[in-house]
């Protein structure tokens, strides 16, 4: 893999991943598809950071993933 290439990919799914938030906003039961697509984009973007041997990008990818869940808990529960 490039090293170029999969820089531009990591960032364009760690976007996807991050614009899916907006689900929680438009539709009724949103946050069930923001969890969904932020796990699918951050194992993606987990592969994709251990493949370019980055641990910078392994820590947001991770974050990515747990991103909802704190977002929900901040929201919902406190």
């Amino acid at each position: 893999m490039s090293e170029r290439f999969g820089y531009v990919v990591y960032w364009l799914v760690f976007l996807i991943g991050i614009t899916s938030f907006l689900f929680s906003f438009i539709m009724e039961y949103g946050i069930i598809y923001t969890i969904f697509i932020t796990f699918i984009s951050a194992g993606f973007n987990i592969t994709v950071a251990l493949a370019l041997q980055r641990k910078k990008l392994i820590y947001m990818s991770l974050l990515l993933l747990l991103s909802p869940y704190i977002w929900f808990f901040i929201l919902y529960v406190t």
